[in-house]
């Protein structure tokens, strides 16, 4: 079979049903991240994340991948900076107050502006914060993949990190 037989082949077989998906997408262990922005208006928004991936170090970026839905996306598009501030075991209350259902004012509480030239809002307290300028945004299907270059990053305490996983939020036990 040649390559592009092959690939034909790929497309006509059915994609699985979102339950089947949504249960083998829980299987992959992910740091918990929330990704913060403040919009045209001032308004700092903020959500939990857990698709954050290291892209490359020259320049150095992240990936991140939000709903299209989201408040935060289109602040997103106009943005200078976002940060990504990644989550200790102990702040799973914070990822769920930003995971959604709360005020972006309840959630705006929980952040301090960064010094300029970046301006991205930071969470006191995270182990990591990452802050990024948007350089390419890509849509596809319900999401859209923000890459950032990282512009400046804040080291906090260390402590274990925040994990995803089967639905819900723990830490990693060697």
């Amino acid at each position: 079979m040649t390559s592009s037989e092959h690939h034909n082949l790929a497309f006509n077989v059915k994609a699985p049903d979102s339950t089947l998906l949504r249960s083998a997408w829980r299987r992959f262990a992910a740091t918990v991240c929330i990704v913060a922005v403040t919009d045209d208006d001032g308004q700092i928004l903020a959500t939990t994340v857990s698709a954050v991936s290291s892209i490359c170090f020259d320049p150095p970026t992240l990936l991140v991948c939000l709903n299209r839905s989201g408040a935060i996306t289109p602040a997103l598009a106009t943005a200078s900076a976002f940060s990504v501030n990644v989550l200790g075991e102990d702040q799973a209350a914070l990822a769920t107050l930003c995971a959604g259902g709360a005020p972006h004012e309840e959630r705006a509480r929980h952040f301090e502006p960064s010094s300029p030239p970046y301006l991205a809002p930071r969470l006191p307290g995270a182990p990591l914060c990452f802050v990024c300028q948007p350089v390419k945004l890509i849509e596809l299907g319900t999401h859209v993949a923000v890459f950032g270059e990282i512009t400046d990053l804040q080291l906090g305490e260390a402590t274990a990190p925040l994990l995803y996983l089967g639905g819900t939020y723990g830490s990693f036990c060697a």
